[in-house]
């Protein structure tokens, strides 16, 4: 039964309910994009909070703010938030976002019992999956409680170690949506602007992730197989796509205009650099 639980979670990869011909959209995407993605957008480029890996770029890229995203309403099929929205400080905003460019899509996070069993300092919130409904409890700081935290328990717990390996899907928040997000914030009071803090201090901020620490023999081989698959689709589906077409100001969400080879926003009178890729984070220059 284990070994069935841990081969459904590698293989959830290649189930997401969307067709061949769907443009998908990767939110956070990080040094492992997810095979099935179009589009890729994330914030850093280097290796911050990814275990060490930069951002590949192998696919339309976008350097942006997931709560500002620069893309026109409903400009995706599907797309994927995985392991992302643990880290967001204002949850609304960027749910907001997600239902707006997407009709449909995919969110993936460690859930309250492992936030609360192994804690990460990228992490500012708790999620739990109730009754098909998201609910967020928004951490007023890195440790909640210092002595479950402080243990280490899945790490040095040889059971319970194996059992998050062996089953883990227990201990992560799997939400597919279709448009509309159903989702509540426990402590909306609450302030996260701590976890900026946290990335100002850190320049390796790490996190467990399952799906990247067990692929190895087996694993690998499917997973290189099933990329290389998806890559020759993806070019097919691309032939017709032209990102430029769907992107927007993602401060006043006005139209931009191809000057000079870089985007440029006339309302806000912005320009973002598109080499060697568009960067709508850290290249905002005022003309």
């Amino acid at each position: 039964m284990k070994n069935f639980k841990r081969l459904m979670w590698a293989l959830r990869k290649t189930r997401l309910p969307v067709s061949s011909s769907a443009i998908v959209l990767d939110v956070g995407s990080g040094g492992n994009p997810h095979p099935r993605a179009d589009v890729l957008i994330d914030r850093l480029i280097g290796a911050e909070h990814r275990g060490g890996d930069p951002m590949r770029i192998d696919r339309p890229a976008i350097i942006g703010d997931a709560t500002s995203l620069p893309f026109k309403d409903k400009s995706f099929d599907y797309v994927i938030a995985s392991h992302v929205l643990e880290h967001m400080p204002d949850p609304g905003k960027f749910i907001s976002e997600l239902q707006r460019v997407a009709k449909a899509g995919y969110i993936e996070t460690p859930n309250f019992i492992c936030e609360r069993l192994l804690p990460s300092h990228a992490h500012c919130l708790e999620v739990a999956l109730c009754n098909n409904k998201l609910l967020i409890n928004k951490k007023k700081s890195y440790l909640l409680d210092p002595y479950i935290s402080n243990l280490n328990y899945l790490g040095s717990n040889k059971r319970w170690g194996e059992l998050y390996f062996d089953d883990p899907d227990l201990f992560h928040v799997r939400y597919f949506w279709e448009g509309k997000i159903d989702y509540e914030i426990t402590n909306p009071d609450v302030s996260c602007e701590w976890i900026d803090d946290v990335y100002k201090n850190s320049s390796q901020v790490s996190e467990i992730v399952v799906d990247q620490n067990r692929r190895t023999g087996w694993r690998s081989l499917g997973s290189s197989i099933y990329e290389s698959l998806q890559q020759r689709m993806r070019k097919d589906r691309l032939k017709n796509f032209n990102l430029n077409d769907i992107l927007i100001c993602p401060e006043c969400k006005g139209a931009l205009n191809l000057i000079g080879g870089n985007l440029h926003c006339p309302s806000c009178d912005l320009e973002y650099a598109t080499k060697p890729h568009i960067n709508f984070e850290n290249s905002l220059v005022k003309k």
